[in-house]
């Protein structure tokens, strides 16, 4: 991958976007927008996948659920939700 990515957040709206940017071409691509627009949520990467882990809706409230990206194939679905809807919480790979 050797990637970045970037997903959701908000600005004038809450987004469901996403990019990605390569450093060896210096370019940012857009790539599929995830199922829920997000904010004040993880992005976390394993293997070839991408996980977005709880935050804010478009509505104000909190999210459980968590979203899947394969890279592959350019989609993003959903997985199994988080134990509570959170935000503001560290996440990590190991």
């Amino acid at each position: 991958m050797g990637k970045i990515y970037v997903c959701g957040g908000s600005g004038k709206t809450i987004l469901k976007s996403c990019e990605s940017y390569d450093p060896q071409t210096n370019q940012w691509s857009t790539i599929e927008s995830m199922q829920s627009k997000r904010s004040l949520f993880k992005l976390i990467a394993i293997d070839d996948s991408l996980y977005a882990l709880g935050g804010y809706s478009d509505d104000g409230g909190l999210l459980d659920s968590v979203e899947l990206y394969d890279y592959k194939s350019d989609k993003w679905l959903y997985t199994t939700s988080l134990p509570q809807k959170i935000d503001i919480f560290g996440a990590t790979v190991l």
